[in-house]
């Protein structure tokens, strides 16, 4: 992989982490919250909520094994972000992520518009702890995903991991429409956060200044 910045590696490789129940990766992102794909985790909605029911979902991090919660499912744009447990009921799980969250550089997100049907170079790191590189590409204005192209296939356990430019930007979400099994190469949309995400979501991320201009509904 080869970035502007050389931490750019390692600080990725380090704000990745692992979904143990379903698998599948995440990335640490500024507000102290983990992207992922929607299909990486065990989440159903049956129309109703229940007082003191949890959603609580296992991760592997370089801090070890721990406990995160879904805040936000988008199962259309397949992305969903996760924080920290409830801290009065799981104290010791909610500062265990915050020393995480505290010991680990957050990659940050890109939020430019890019040239349509222009390529540009991006990096998706894999669950084997491996690079591939492709080219992705906006096809659409304001689109909430970009078309990415690697000349490898990208497995499942990839899912949910980031995909990375030359600066070190978070551009995009390896998704289900990102694989192409049983192929060679892979070819689909991958979601843009900065799009797909409500917009306070994005505001806990940019703070006030962001770009975000549509709020999906978010169930």
């Amino acid at each position: 992989m080869k970035v502007s910045q050389e931490s750019t590696y390692d600080d990725v490789v380090k704000a990745t982490v692992t979904f143990l129940r379903k698998e599948g990766q995440g990335i640490l992102v500024n507000g102290n919250l983990i992207l992922t794909a929607a299909h990486c985790i065990d989440f159903s909605c049956e129309g109703e909520m229940a007082l003191d029911h949890h959603f609580i979902e296992d991760i592997k991090t370089i801090e070890g094994e721990l406990k995160v919660a879904p805040l936000c499912v988008e199962p259309v744009s397949d992305i969903v972000v996760l924080g920290s447990l409830d801290g009065q009921t799981f104290f010791k799980e909610s500062m265990d992520f915050e020393k995480f969250c505290q010991h680990t550089k957050p990659i940050p997100l890109c939020q430019n518009d890019f040239a349509l049907f222009q390529q540009f170079k991006v990096h998706i790191y894999t669950h084997k702890g491996t690079w591939v590189t492709g080219s992705a590409m906006q096809c659409q204005e304001d689109a909430h995903a970009l078309w990415i192209d690697f000349d490898e296939q990208i497995e499942g356990g990839t899912s949910g991991g980031p995909i990375i430019n030359d600066v070190g930007e978070l551009v995009g979400i390896v998704s289900t429409s990102s694989i192409s099994e049983g192929e060679r190469k892979c070819m689909g949309a991958s979601p843009r956060p900065h799009l797909a995400l409500p917009i306070w979501v994005c505001r806990q991320i940019f703070g006030k200044e962001t770009r975000h201009l549509v709020q999906p509904l978010s169930i």
